[in-house]
């Protein structure tokens, strides 16, 4: 049984069209390969999806947390990436309700 928590205001789905592009083959309806639109510089660089065999979330969701330092949570039915309540940006570990460019300038306003 999977256990399904509430998530807040700022938690959105890794399935957001924000975080990755899709790769589908021609002739089948399922995800082969996915695009992190955060790996900049790094062109045509994939996460394989092992030809569409694997379910992709598990692989999303480690890969958000491995090499974005990104907070996910992977409690819920699907996993949700925890976003800056000003800027709507995914927060890096280590940030909790608002991101670093954020938190600067609040600062420099008061």
């Amino acid at each position: 049984m999977v256990t399904k928590i509430r998530l807040g205001k700022y938690w959105v789905s890794i399935f957001n069209s924000r975080f990755f592009r899709y790769v589908y083959p021609y002739s089948a309806g399922y995800i082969t390969d996915i695009n992190c639109k955060f790996c900049k510089g790094i062109e045509n660089t994939y996460i394989n999806n092992n030809h569409g065999h694997n379910k992709p979330d598990p692989l999303m969701a480690e890969h958000l947390i491995s090499v974005h330092n990104f907070i996910v949570n992977q409690e819920s039915e699907r996993s949700h990436v925890k976003i800056c309540r000003e800027c709507e940006a995914p927060l890096i570990i280590g940030e909790d309700q608002a991101c670093a460019e954020c938190i600067r300038y609040e600062a420099m306003r008061v």
